[in-house]
């Protein structure tokens, strides 16, 4: 990753983010009370989920199911480190 990249797409703010030494690209949603990763890229990075068994809907969309949940993640972005959890969908 060089430096701390973003990237917009319709109006959307992508910024690069490291997860067990994987680059990825993520949503920026500063008001977001979630952090949500796809099964396949959950997969891809080497994350383990706990299943739980519950189900998301948000607006103007169906209902899905979670797939489980990824907690005390570490990622990077930028030079920001830290831990975060996920919902697996």
């Amino acid at each position: 990753m060089k430096g701390n990249q973003t990237r917009s797409y319709n109006q959307l703010s992508f910024v690069d983010v490291i997860i067990n030494e994987r680059c990825i690209q993520a949503l920026v949603d500063t008001g977001a009370s979630n952090n949500f990763i796809k099964k396949e890229v959950a997969r891809d990075v080497g994350l383990r989920s706990l299943t739980c068994g519950a189900s998301f809907k948000t607006v103007n969309s169906k209902v899905e199911a979670v797939v489980g949940t990824a907690k005390n993640v570490h990622l990077q972005l930028g030079k920001w480190m830290g831990c975060a959890s996920f919902i697996v969908m």
